[in-house]
């Protein structure tokens, strides 16, 4: 076992580090076990394992951490989650902080005449944001026929512009024939008039 005189800093050191040396080479050579005691300040390197730590690990535990705390998946990071892990991030993350912002900014910045006229901030979410194309049609198709959008708000959720049609600011099921009392009260003109004109 050699000691170079550059790990140590002055001859005292490195007669020190050879006293030492001889010493453990003494209790191995004497002892039928090959044990050697040292003292519980000194530093010993096992050479036969890898000089790893487990930085790595705590990372990922951390980052674990942090992601079960707000709620969030490896799934929902990279965009493969499920419609139900996101609706249960937006529900249990997201709604929460964005309702506690909305409050605050009402306290802070309306005043009580501003309240009391009916003034206030809310936040929105877009619920067909991340509905895919192929599903879009079919609850187009739904929303307007059960009478809860019509077709101008469907336009306007994907992105086109309002159609000019007067029906298409109606609440109706448009895959429905409209009766002639229907049309009548659409054009404002009884049907005792509108049967004499077909006439």
């Amino acid at each position: 076992m050699q000691i170079s005189k550059g790990y140590v800093k002055s001859q005292a050191r490195l007669d020190q580090a050879k006293a030492r040396v001889e010493d453990l080479e003494k209790q191995l050579n004497n002892n039928r076990y090959g044990i050697a005691y040292i003292d519980a300040t000194e530093k010993v390197t096992q050479l036969n394992r890898p000089l790893d730590n487990n930085l790595m690990a705590q990372i990922e535990y951390l980052t674990n951490q942090l992601f079960s705390q707000l709620g969030l998946t490896q799934e929902i990071m990279d965009g493969t989650a499920s419609e139900t892990a996101m609706l249960n991030y937006y529900n249990r993350t997201i709604e929460p902080i964005c309702s506690a912002i909305a409050d605050e900014m009402k306290r802070k910045f309306l005043s009580k005449n501003a309240r009391t006229r009916g003034q206030s901030i809310i936040c929105y979410r877009d619920p067909f944001r991340l509905t895919p194309v192929s599903q879009l049609a079919e609850l187009a198709d739904k929303f307007t026929r059960n009478e809860i959008l019509t077709s101008n708000e469907i336009r306007q959720i994907i992105g086109i512009a309002p159609s000019n049609d007067p029906s298409a600011d109606e609440l109706r099921n448009k895959n429905l024939s409209q009766s002639s009392e229907e049309i009548a009260a659409n054009e404002d003109m009884p049907i005792e008039d509108e049967a004499m004109e077909t006439m």
